[in-house]
């Protein structure tokens, strides 16, 4: 009996202790943070002084303490010292700060200690003064929403999350169109996208042609910050795309119901981005999760029309037409010519080890006292007894005397000595002290030869970029080569809209009149056989080979020139001012100006810049003149377009000529314009985040390849799966604190971001908005 007894009372107790537990678990979700306070320490230091216990009573004077108040400490240092010394200060610091919470009635069950963390630098700012502030605790006061609380995080309101965070209506990207179904019309977005809609292109939901007025919504997506803001990924199924911009199309009539695009009708877009015309680019439909709102792309296998494939249609057919179309080049009126190929003029300087001065300042000998022993002195302290007879005593005093004189002179000889000594010692610390202050100003003058270095590598590397230059002197070089031509076909462009208009096809509405006034007023003047001469010199074959010649045998990999441009500029930032340079930093500096002399010298190629860059001058004013003439041109074209389908005779090949792509669209919603990613070279990435709850992590792709993947959240930390290993990346994290945000960033290869351990940064939603629009 009394056993059973024992153990009913057990089951009680349990049953009492989980209904407590779980009633404490429920209070703490309903947890809202009403304020912080933050405390700072010395360096190295765990002991509160008296600014910061001013702080606390003050801080713990201004808040209620009740058995529902928790108290949150985050302790922090800086990056001085081995990471587990400085994770083992922090934790003494927040324990100091939790006893002296105790010691202010707070029970220790209150109080959660939540991470340890040593906090990085910003090398564009002051070190010192960051490195004060990073060694702190924040206090984080908690405690249940009252009643009548009208601040954001009431109960029966949401609270605030990152996917609320990235959920928002992007009202600002949204632009709103009023067209007539009935006629068509041409829709240019703000960030370029051109939208050609043909006549009764729209249904409603029971499948009746839709006239009169109705509402277009457009949304453009072409840059990183657009798709941030828009919860946008370039992701297929798990498959990375490369992005030539997203959009998001939407019509509604008067009465605010959705329509949709007829059968057999689409609409025709050109992508304002250049990756729109890279091959194998096909239409993606976005599907949007609605428990997510993330958007997946699916693949339609209908390619877009380009330059590329510009005489193919979608069916496959051949495109009809006996006039080719002006293309547009590759300049624009803001075209610099070739940038001059820099020459490394600067050599390492000889190696000097940082002087070191071990000497001490000679001290003055503490000499002897030296006092001449005089007889009749000596005689009054040694006065004569009736004992001793005179000649004893003379004796005596002698005897005495002659002691003192010889303990005299060995003073004497002693303290010369010891002044002897002093005067040479003096003499050595002397030159020593000046050959250490000639050490100290050789070793200043290496250090800012040095500095100049790192400044000739920064710039260098910064400003010039041997691919881009041999990019740029093809293009020139092929261009001049089509000079005449495209001058040429610019003219009969204007003859063949001419011919065109004037011709029966079209009727004497306003459009064309307008069109023929437009023809009036554009004036493509030729150039001279003299100019164009000129042009056609300036880039000739005879540069080009040597060009290619050198080009041929220079080995360049694109991914290590941005990995050593990134190191360098990463050093460059790192770099005070003023000052000597650690040792760490000269040695640093002197590697990789081996390795840049080594990969990056350019001093042949100079030489046959030097021509280019004699020749060029003279003919910049006449590229230009010719990208005005261009210009002219395409607006002419523009013109023709917007009347052509005014009067609904517009083709898909006149929007690849005018726009160098056209994609087709034939439902509403997100549509994208992508291809698939070579999948060879793969590699999961690995982002150590300590915890996954409330964050997110973005991988943002670098050098002219668009393309965002979002890693998938794990245990404690994150992974993006099947990442392309030879790529630079830019690694995003935002991650939601309370009320608050924390952000970081991080740049580097694949291969260098591996396993990172990125550091947060506590920021407002302000300022993560700002550098969201920033990227």
């Amino acid at each position: 009996m009394k056993q059973y007894c024992l153990i009913c009372f057990l089951c009680w107790c349990s049953v009492f202790y989980t209904e407590s537990a779980l009633g404490q678990k429920a209070d703490a979700l309903r947890l809202k943070k009403y304020k912080d306070c933050v405390v700072y320490f010395a360096s190295g230091n765990a002991t509160l002084d008296a600014a910061a216990i001013q702080t606390l009573e003050t801080f713990l004077q201004e808040i209620p303490i009740s058995d529902d108040t928790r108290f949150r400490l985050q302790g922090f240092t800086d990056d001085v010292g081995s990471p587990t010394l400085n994770a083992a200060l922090a934790k003494r610091r927040t324990t100091e700060v939790q006893e002296y919470l105790k010691t202010q009635t707070v029970l220790t069950e209150q109080i959660e200690i939540q991470a340890f963390q040593q906090l990085r630098l910003n090398p564009d700012k002051n070190i010192a003064i960051q490195r004060a502030e990073n060694r702190r605790v924040v206090i984080e006061y908690w405690a249940l929403p009252l009643k009548n609380d009208s601040s954001k995080a009431i109960l029966n309101e949401p609270a605030f999350t990152i996917e609320s965070f990235f959920n928002r209506n992007p009202v600002q990207f949204q632009q709103q169109f009023t067209i007539n179904a009935s006629e068509g019309a041409v829709i240019k977005g703000k960030k370029g996208t051109v939208l050609q809609i043909p006549m009764n292109c729209f249904v409603d939901q029971e499948g009746n042609i839709v006239n009169g007025k109705i509402s277009f919504l457009l949304q453009e997506a072409y840059t990183y910050s657009d798709m941030l803001f828009q919860n946008l990924s370039t992701v297929s199924d798990g498959r990375l795309l490369e992005t030539g911009g997203m959009l998001f199309i939407e019509a509604k009539d008067t009465a605010g119901n959705r329509l949709e695009i007829r059968e057999g009708a689409a609409i025709t877009a050109a992508m304002a981005s250049t990756a729109a015309s890279l091959p194998e680019m096909q239409t993606f439909n976005g599907i949007v999760d609605s428990s997510t709102n993330t958007v997946n792309w699916v693949a339609t296998n209908q390619q877009v029309l380009s330059n590329n494939q510009g005489n193919l249609l979608w069916s496959g057919r051949m495109l009809e037409g006996e006039y080719s179309r002006y293309q547009k080049s590759l300049f624009n009126e803001s075209l610099t010519g070739l940038k001059e190929v820099p020459v490394w003029n600067r050599k390492l300087p000889k190696e000097i080890d940082q002087p070191r001065f071990r000497k001490r300042i000679p001290k003055y000998p503490r000499l002897k006292i030296v006092e001449k022993p005089n007889k009749e002195v000596l005689s009054t302290k040694m006065p004569q007894t009736t004992n001793i007879s005179d000649v004893n005593y003379k004796k005596k005093i002698r005897k005495k005397y002659v002691a003192l004189q010889k303990k005299y002179r060995k003073k004497v000889q002693y303290n010369k000595k010891k002044k002897k000594d002093y005067r040479r010692d003096s003499i050595r610390y002397e030159r020593a002290l000046a050959t250490h202050e000639k050490n100290v100003l050789k070793y200043r003058l290496y250090n800012d030869n040095m500095r100049i270095v790192l400044e000739e590598m920064y710039d260098h590397l910064t400003n010039f970029d041997l691919a881009e230059y041999l990019a740029t002197y093809y293009q020139l070089h092929s261009f001049s080569r089509q000079f005449r031509q495209r001058n040429g076909r610019m003219s009969a462009r204007k003859a063949y809209i001419k011919q065109e208009i004037s011709s029966t096809t079209y009727d004497t509405t306003a459009v064309i009149q307008e069109l023929q006034e437009t023809l009036h007023n554009t004036s493509l003047r030729k150039f001279t056989e003299e100019e164009a001469r000129l042009v056609e010199i300036c880039w000739s074959d005879k540069l080009g080979k040597k060009i290619l010649k050198y080009s041929a045998h220079w080995n360049f990999n694109p991914s290590k020139f941005r990995t050593n441009r990134y190191r360098v500029a990463n050093m460059y930032n790192r770099v005070n001012s003023e000052g000597n340079l650690r040792p760490y930093q000269l040695r640093r500096i002197r590697t990789m100006k081996t390795i840049v002399k080594k990969l990056y010298n350019y001093n042949k190629l100079a030489k046959v810049d030097e021509e280019l860059q004699h020749k060029q001058i003279k003919t910049l004013p006449l590229i230009t003149r010719f990208c005005e003439k261009e210009k002219a041109t395409l607006e002419m074209e523009q013109k023709f377009l917007e009347a052509k389908t005014k009067l609904n005779i517009l083709t898909p090949s006149d929007v690849v000529d005018i726009y160098s792509n056209a994609m087709r669209i034939q439902n509403v919603g997100w549509i994208n314009c992508d291809r698939f990613i070579n999948q060879s070279n793969v590699m999961d990435l690995e982002i150590v985040t300590e915890h996954t709850q409330n964050t997110r992590v973005l991988v943002l792709f670098e050098g002219g390849f668009r393309a965002l993947l979002e890693a998938f959240p794990m245990q404690e930390n994150f992974k993006a799966l099947r990442v392309p290993a030879n790529r630079a990346i830019k690694l995003i994290g935002f991650r939601v604190v309370g009320d608050s945000m924390e952000v970081f960033v991080e740049e580097g290869t694949v291969k260098s971001l591996q396993g990172v351990k990125p550091v947060f940064k506590k920021k407002t939603v302000e300022e993560v908005e700002q550098m969201m629009q920033a990227i």
